[in-house]
């Protein structure tokens, strides 16, 4: 995380917004639409997913949270990378960490019996193809 904070400002594009350069109509947006209880000055980073500009889907980070909307109008991808990664931490993400309103949800401890048999080596590449919370992936 804090590599990808370090490098937030070479991301900033049409589309991507960091702290303190994000348009207060896009926060309110992202706040109104999925991040209810973000305050504006805590938003870290902003990603606006809509054409229009309102950002009522996207993303918003903030230092210890990530929140998202999507509209589900095409195919959405997402690539992680965490260059920092210890796999000798063994900590597994707890059920109420997650924000997905309705959605179910793999619970914690099939997730972490999952991730355990996969056997990912440090080259690995995931493909994550369902329609849930991606919670798997995060485990990841």
């Amino acid at each position: 995380m804090r590599h990808f904070l370090e490098n937030l400002e070479s991301l900033e594009d049409d589309k991507i917004y960091v702290a303190p350069n994000i348009p207060s109509k896009k926060l309110q947006g992202a706040i109104n639409s999925y991040a209810k209880n973000v305050k504006a000055e805590e938003i870290i980073c902003l990603i606006d997913d809509t054409t229009f500009g309102s950002a009522k889907s996207g993303m918003v980070i903030t230092s210890d949270c990530l929140y998202a909307k999507e509209d589900f109008e095409g195919l959405c991808a997402v690539l992680v990378e965490n260059p920092e990664y210890c796999k000798d931490a063994g900590m597994h993400l707890q059920d109420d960490v997650f924000i997905r309103g309705k959605v179910p949800m793999t619970k914690l401890e099939v997730r972490s019996t999952s991730v355990a048999e996969l056997h990912l080596t440090e080259d690995a590449v995931v493909y994550d193809i369902g329609a849930g919370t991606g919670s798997v992936s995060v485990e990841i």
